[in-house]
Formats: structure tokens, sequence, C-alpha cells
């Protein structure tokens, strides 16, 4: 069966975890009692001692509260007999509110002593309380002397009140001491519970310490002394020594390790045969490549040059067809001007004869308005030669207004003849542009499919340049990739010798 590493290492940490589980409950176990009687120290005897003391302190305030009552308070409502009557009636019950619960945890003992106690309190004393309060309760009771009978002998020494709070009193001090026994013991079985625990920390961390010492040697006998080996192989093979070994191996992981190691120098041995027999042929082939990159190297040199000077007549030729091309373009920049200055004067032309166009228009209106005044100038006449003697000056001007507008119409007429010569003459200037503009489109058009062939003659030069630069690049590349070459087959043969050097490092016998 095979007992691997990890079933070892678990069956180690299993021991000692058990053995840390024991020590831990034994350890919960005895920290759980401690705890539990430090608790009860701390909240039922140290509590107890002192509410049994105040209870000792409140009975013993009674009995002097009671004789200031009967001998020296006199007057009602005073601040000690409120005393009183608060004690009886709150203050005791809950102080004994308080104790009860701790009662609990007290022995039988001390249980019957507070409750013989409590009852001789509450059936035996506050009615005594109860009787002198009640007796003494105004001035005129003091001054009785039935009442002063009754009540007095009460209060003096061996009385019936100061012999049953002597009693009370009494009782109370057996408790106190019984709960200081209490406290006392539970303090004790806490140091000796706390012994306990040191003891048995002491026996646990002994135990623990046997069991991992134990452990880390049959650890270290099984584990680490066969790494060793390992370790000491591995520094073997990192001098270059690789022995086969026929050793004791181990039914786990380890084993497993030596067995691949093993595999491993056997793989290494024939790897570093193979290395040896492909170094010299190696060698042979570097020879071969270099007088290979030599003749190589040759016939890309001629080759660079031939495509040097093939570019060297394509430069000349592209300089030539960018000339005609350059030409050509100013060409049609001169034609397409034109064109567009001819556009400009034919629009030039058309707007003249337009604003002639609205002259002669106006012109026709200045001519009614000469015809309107002549009228008007006619009716002025008439109209003056009515008034007679007082018209004939309105009739001079009449004269003068119509003469003046026979005038203008005439002028307007002369006008208007120059102005449709001058429009007949602009319409055929408009009409020749006209029929000028699509030859010089034609020219331009023409021009421009010129420069467009040359362009396309530039690119295709420049394409084919470009072929012929990246061929020569091409075979100064070759050329130099030939040379390189042949360097490298020089250095490959010298790195052959150099491996050869290398694998005799490795030792390699089998035992």
């Amino acid at each position: 069966m095979k007992f691997s590493i990890r079933n070892k290492l678990l069956l180690s940490s299993g021991i000692i975890i058990l053995t840390v589980v024991i020590s831990f409950i034994f350890i919960i176990v005895t920290l759980n009692e401690s705890k539990k009687v430090s608790e009860r120290n701390i909240e039922i005897y140290a509590p107890s001692e002192a509410l049994v003391n105040e209870l000792y302190a409140l009975i013993n305030d009674s009995k002097m509260l009671s004789k200031n009552w009967v001998f020296i308070e006199q007057i009602n409502e005073t601040p000690d007999k409120k005393k009183l009557k608060a004690l009886q009636d709150t203050v005791f019950l809950q102080l004994k509110k308080k104790i009860d619960p701790k009662v609990t945890f007290w022995d039988e003992q001390s249980k019957e002593i507070y409750n013989n106690t409590c009852i001789g309190i509450t059936d035996t004393l506050f009615p005594l309380h109860t009787t002198i309060m009640e007796s003494l309760n105004s001035i005129e009771n003091y001054e009785d002397p039935m009442v002063a009978f009754t009540i007095n002998p009460m209060m003096m020494e061996g009385g019936e009140l100061i012999v049953v709070t002597d009693n009370i009193l009494e009782n109370l001090k057996k408790l106190q001491k019984n709960i200081v026994k209490l406290s006392t013991d539970g303090y004790n079985k806490s140091k000796e519970s706390f012994g306990s625990f040191q003891l048995v920390l002491i026996i646990l961390g002994i135990i623990l310490t046997a069991v991992t010492v134990v452990s880390a040697y049959v650890t270290m006998q099984s584990i680490v002394e066969p790494i060793r080996k390992i370790r000491d192989d591995i520094l073997d093979k990192s001098k270059g020594i690789f022995i086969l070994k026929k050793d004791k191996i181990n039914n786990d992981e380890i084993g497993e390790m030596v067995k691949a190691l093993e595999l491993m120098t056997s793989n290494m041995i024939d790897i570093v045969k193979n290395i040896k027999g492909a170094s010299n042929g190696l060698a042979l082939s570097s020879s071969k490549v270099n007088e290979t990159s030599k003749s190589i190297s040759s016939g890309a040199n001629i080759q660079a040059s031939s495509t040097e000077e093939v570019s060297a007549s394509m430069e000349e030729m592209n300089a030539s067809i960018s000339q005609n091309r350059n030409n050509a373009e100013s060409t049609e920049q001169i034609a397409l001007k034109v064109s567009g200055d001819v556009n400009n004067i034919s629009e030039s032309v058309n707007a003249t004869t337009k604003a002639m166009q609205d002259i002669t228009d106006k012109i026709s209106i200045i001519g009614d308005i000469s015809f309107q005044t002549n009228i008007l100038a006619l009716n002025a006449a008439v109209e003056a030669a009515r008034a007679g003697i007082h018209g004939k000056g309105f009739a001079v001007v009449a004269s003068e207004v119509r003469k003046l507008a026979e005038r203008s119409k005439v002028a307007a007429n002369e006008i208007n003849e120059v102005s449709i010569r001058g429009v007949n003459i602009a319409e055929k200037a408009a009409s020749e542009l006209a029929g000028l503009v699509p030859e010089i489109n034609k020219t331009a058009s023409l021009v421009q499919d010129i420069s467009g062939a040359s362009l396309q003659q530039d690119t295709g030069a420049e394409q084919i340049n470009q072929v012929i630069q990246e061929l020569n690049n091409i075979a100064q590349q070759n050329a130099s990739a030939a040379s390189e070459l042949s360097y490298s087959s020089k250095d490959l043969n010298e790195q052959s010798g150099e491996l050869m050097n290398i694998i005799s490092f490795f030792k390699i016998n089998k035992e």
C-alpha cells in the first residue's frame, strides 16, 4: 500500500491536532469551573456580604430610632420618626428584594438563619414598632401615665423590643460569618482551580512537546533524508554528471520524484549524444552555406547595378512628362480665366442693355409729363384770356411753360432714339460674346484632357520608377543578406565548434 507524504503529514498533523484538541478541552473545562467560582464570588457572595451588613445596620438604626421616638422626639413628624416609618414601610422591603435572589446560592444554614431573621423582623419587631408609633402619636399620649407604663418598659434594658432587636442582630452576625465563610471557601476553591489549571497546562505542554518531537523525528527520517539524497543527485547533475543509479525507492511522492529524475537522466544522456551528432552535421552544413552565400552575393551586386541604370533613365523620362503636364495645366488655367472674363463681360453687357431699356422707359414717362404740361399751359392761357388784363402776367408764364414742355419733349425723343441705338449695339455685343464662350470652354476642356493624360503618364512613370527603386533596394538587400549570410555561416561554424566544447562538459557514463 502506498503511504504518501501527504498521508504521513496528515497522520503527524492529526496526532498533534488531537493532542491540541484534548488539551484545549481540558483547558476549557478547567477555565469554566474557575470562571463559575469567580463569578459566584463576584456576583453572589461579595454582594450578599454587603447587603447583610446593610441589613444589620438598618436593624441597629431601628433600635436607636425607637428609643428616640419614646424618650426624645415628642413632636410629630420629626426626621427620626419619618425615618423609622420609612424603614418599616419601604426601606426594609427594598433591601429584602435585593437579598432574596442571592439566597438561592447560599448554604442551608445561612438560608435558615436568613428566613428566621426575616420572620422575626416582620412578625415581631415591626409590630412592636407599630405599637410604639400608634401609642405615642401625640403630645398628650406622652403625658399619659398608662401609656408610659406600657411603653417605657419595652425600651428598658431587658425590655421586649430591646431583646427582640438584639436577637435579630445576633442572628445577622451569624449570617455575616456564614457569608464570609462562603466567600472565603469560594476564593480558596478558585485558587485550587487555578492551581489545577496550571498543573494541567504543564502536563499538556509536556505531552504536546513530546508528540511534536516524535512526529518531527519520524517526518525527518521518512521525508528529509530522501530529499537530501535527491539534492545531492541534482547537485551532481548541475556539474554535468549524468549517471544512472539504482537506489532503494520509497513508495511515496519522493519515490516518484526519484523515478522522474532517473528518467530525466536517461533522456539527457540521449539528448547529449544527439546534440554531439547534430553539431558535427551543423559544422559541415555551415561550410556549404558559406560557399552558396558568396555566389548569391555576386549575382545580387550585378542585378543592383542594372537596376540603378534603368532607374536613372526613368527619372529623366519622368522629368519630361512632368514638364508637359505643368505646361498643360498653365494653358488650362489661362483658358478658364479667359472664359470667366468673357462671361463677366457678357453679364456686364446684359446689365447695360437692361439699364438702357430702363432709361427708355423713363424717357417715355418724361415725354408724357411734357405732353401733360403743354395741355396744362394751354388751359392756363385760356383762363388768363378770360381774366383779361388781370391774367396777362399769368398768360406770359403759361406761354413760357408750354415752350419749356415742348423743348423737354423734343429732348426726350432724342434721348429715346440714342438709347434704342445703344440697346441694339449692346444686344449685338452680347450675342457675339455668347457665341465666343462655348469655343473658349471647348479649348479649356481639350487642354484639361491633355493635362489629365499627362498626369496619368506622370503617375504611371512614377509607379514604374518606384518599382525599379524597390527592385534596386531588393537587389541591394539581397547582396547585403548574402554577405551577412556568409559571415553568419562562418559564425555558425565557429559556434558549432564551441557547442562541441560545451557538450564535452556532460559526463554520460551509465552504471
